[in-house]
């Protein structure tokens, strides 16, 4: 002002005290454009007429300026900044990059002939579940703290990462945040309760006796090598989407859905031995690994189950803290991974034939066909260990290798009349009629290869997976389904034997949640009695002793009772009763 002195200004009512009353009111005043020089302003102490600083530098020059001002560059000879400059990376929103993102690229240009940063992480806006953008006149605001106080923090981290590439418009719905809650961190929780229930009943401490490894063991630790190993480069190429999403498959998929529930029996049958011991080890040393690798995704969930698995840790111990999990390639073999992922690939098929049947998986089956014209199903069935895997988690008796898949299944080539109409136009009618006139042998190349030729007017025309796609349907007795260039048949056929263990299998699973529901431990001895007609009997006659081994049972015998835990099942016109005690 004309007096000489600076006049520090902080709020609209300072800037009123000021000035006088002819400041207008909060709405009307925009502190950022050159109208407040309308304005007559009088300096309190000398009345004189205060006036704008020309000199006014944008806004962003000081955070531009971050790099440097930060370690008072270039006037701090201590080193400090060479080490820390350029950085890694910077993150913030989208609108920031003609913000911050422009005034430190523009300033350390101008300053150091390079950019002040390596990586540039640009999170852009989250939308409603239909693609609007979020408004509170529209009504489609979604309130973080609803979401916070059901579902946690890490829910709502998890699925904003796993859901799309923070740089991409997020669709954003409440029910993808639950969905994320329940399959990832539900199944890692799930994964620590089935260790710590087994793992207390048999007084297993992790660092004492190595044990022995089993295939499923081997095969789990190598994945997780191959994992850490992938989500490593992913996570160094900034692409956390897809970093997330490794974790996820390998969690749900491989550890919990294949190594758990076909290691399940090691952890429960029997006494402490090198192969019991074996799998606590191999699961304890991957659930320990999986957790520092979802330490950054989900921090407070991956806190919690480490200071469970690492009880009195010591003061100050975190995962956090932790080193982040380095692969070691030694454990790592690419052929038996190979060899698995061709195992779950099957058993997936066969699965989806049993759904397709309605035959639960529970109901044996006699044999089942694979057709594949590559090496893949070639090297299962010569590797007796993962047959038996296939076998087992099918409940198939026997498993053979076909060289020609329409001896068992009927192939049916179906049109994509969409894709074929940008192509062929007028023409596509005669596309789709010579698509469905190739031969099975020519189908079954193209699930192998993913292309087929055929005759179009004198013309050769080759055609891709887009354009059209091969069904399988059995035929009598066998269901089949086809995926990725192999075939699976399962013959569904179910004579008297095979209903029979069908039977024992299921009331071994109606036993197993009787034990659930009343209570018992799952190391508890029990007894079993069982009374109903001759089903009940053939039944317990011809596989008692499966009954019994499957559910710890010492003893199983035909007799009423009036014990607490019952239960009872209908086969046909016979209704067979369970009753348990535990001894």
């Amino acid at each position: 002002d004309e007096c000489g002195q600076r006049h520090a200004v902080g709020s609209i009512e300072e800037l009123r005290e000021l000035g006088g009353s002819s400041i207008p009111g909060d709405d009307e005043l925009d502190l950022h454009r050159p109208q407040v020089d309308e304005y007559e302003l009088k300096c309190t102490k000398c009345k004189g007429k205060m006036t704008r600083v020309a000199e006014v530098i944008d806004a962003w020059f000081d955070s531009g300026s971050m790099p440097f001002a930060q370690y008072h560059h270039p006037f701090d000879t201590s080193g400090t900044f060479e080490d820390q400059f350029p950085a890694d990376y910077i993150c913030e929103g989208i609108d920031q990059s003609r913000g911050w993102f422009y005034s430190l690229l523009v300033i350390s240009i101008f300053l150091k002939g390079e950019s002040a940063y390596k990586n540039c992480v640009v999170t852009d806006l989250i939308l409603d579940k239909k693609g609007q953008k979020m408004s509170k006149s529209k009504g489609n605001v979604v309130d973080p703290w609803d979401l916070l106080n059901t579902e946690g923090a890490d829910a709502v981290r998890w699925y904003l990462i796993s859901n799309s590439p923070p740089w991409l418009p997020t669709r954003f719905d409440s029910k993808g945040v639950t969905e994320a809650s329940q399959k990832i961190l539900g199944t890692l929780r799930n994964v620590y309760s089935f260790f710590t229930m087994y793992a207390s009943v048999d007084d297993f401490e992790p660092g004492g006796d190595a044990g022995e490894l089993s295939l499923l063991d081997r095969w789990i630790l190598s994945r997780y090598h191959s994992t850490v190993a992938n989500v490593t480069t992913q996570l160094d190429g900034y692409d956390m989407t897809r970093a997330a999403r490794t974790l996820q498959a390998f969690v749900i998929d491989e550890l919990s859905n294949w190594y758990i529930r076909r290691s399940r029996r090691r952890f429960w049958k029997g006494k402490m031995g090198p192969d019991k011991i074996g799998a606590y080890n191999t699961l304890y040393t991957v659930l320990s690994g999986t957790v520092r690798l979802l330490a950054p995704f989900v921090p407070f969930v991956a806190e919690e189950i480490y200071q469970a698995l690492h009880e009195a840790p010591g003061d100050g111990a975190s995962v956090h803290l932790e080193d982040f999990p380095q692969s070691d390639t030694a454990l790592i073999d690419r052929e038996l991974e190979s060899l698995m992922e061709t195992a779950l690939t099957v058993s997936s098929l066969g699965r989806t034939v049993r759904n397709e049947a309605g035959i639960k998986i529970r109901q044996p089956l006699a044999e089942m066909l694979i057709h594949d014209n590559g090496d893949r199903s070639k090297k299962l069935v010569a590797d007796e260990a993962v047959l038996d895997i296939v076998l087992d988690e099918l409940h198939v008796k026997e498993l053979r290798l076909i060289d020609d898949p329409t001896s068992v299944v009927t192939l049916k080539a179906k049109p994509a009349f969409p894709v074929l109409g940008k192509r062929f136009g007028k023409r596509v009618p005669e596309v789709a009629a010579a698509i469905k006139a190739l031969p099975g042998e020519a189908l079954a190349d193209f699930n192998r290869t993913g292309e087929a030729t055929a005759e179009l007017s004198g013309e050769t025309i080759t055609l891709g997976r887009d354009e059209m796609s091969v069904t399988v349907e059995g035929q009598e007795p066998y269901g089949a389904w086809t995926e990725r260039g192999v075939t699976v048949a399962l013959n569904l056929k179910i004579d008297g034997p095979l209903r029979l263990e069908g039977i024992a299998r299921e009331i071994v699973n109606r036993l197993q949640n009787l034990r659930k529901k009343a209570g018992y431990d799952v190391s508890d001895r029990i007894v079993i009695c069982y009374d109903g007609g001759k089903t009940a009997d053939d039944v317990f006659e011809s596989h008692g002793a499966l009954i019994q081994s499957e559910t710890l049972a010492e003893s199983a015998d035909r007799a009423e009772q009036d014990w607490t835990d019952a239960t009872e099942l209908t086969v046909d016109d016979d209704t067979v009763r369970l009753w348990i005690r535990r001894i």
